[in-house]
């Protein structure tokens, strides 16, 4: 009886994870870097996502990004730059980040998304004034929130913000922020 019983629930477990499954989705984010003093440039990425939900409650998510637009600085602290002479364009070459996520189901249609893990941004940095550009070359801590809606059984749209906390301060930023929309299909 024990051995029908683990049986039936290993069928039951097996069966809802592979109904979970693989999904995929693409969409476009507003990003901001914020470096220190408070200063800032935003600019839009594009965004794809692969992931597994290994069951409704936990998955695992692969995201690389890369930039649609450049960015302005208006205030960009290298060397004798001040306030006054320096405007920097930024760009995103790419992001790419690893993460576990976990879900909470607000009822049929909406739940909310959770994910943490780590993600590294490269891109450059022009300094207009002087003709030199830096290379941006930053990893650190990500972590972010989305809120799902499903629109088919098998589609969805995401709203989502996610910040990645800089660990390398090389080019003086602190970290990035994006916020997005996402549509995502489920295998």
């Amino acid at each position: 009886m024990k051995r029908l019983f683990a049986i039936c629930m290993l069928m039951l477990i097996s069966s809802y994870s592979l109904s979970q499954g693989l999904y995929l989705g693409g969409g476009v984010e507003k990003a901001e870097f914020i470096a220190e003093y408070d200063t800032s440039t935003e600019m839009e990425i594009a965004t794809v996502n692969i992931g597994y939900d290994f069951n409704q409650y936990l998955g695992i998510e692969a995201q690389a990004s890369t930039g649609l637009t450049e960015g302005k600085w208006p205030y960009f602290t290298v060397g004798a730059c001040g306030p006054d002479n320096c405007n920097a364009d930024t760009s995103v070459d790419s992001i790419v980040g690893a993460y576990a996520t976990g879900t909470f189901l607000l009822g049929d249609r909406v739940s909310i998304t959770g994910k943490a893990g780590y993600a590294s941004t490269r891109g450059s940095i022009d300094l207009n004034t002087n003709n030199s550009e830096s290379r941006l070359d930053q990893n650190g801590l990500s972590y972010g929130a989305g809120i799902n809606f499903r629109l088919l059984p098998k589609s969805d749209i995401q709203l989502s913000y996610m910040r990645t906390s800089f660990s390398d301060n090389d080019e003086n930023m602190d970290y990035l922020e994006r916020l997005g929309i996402h549509f995502i299909y489920h295998f």
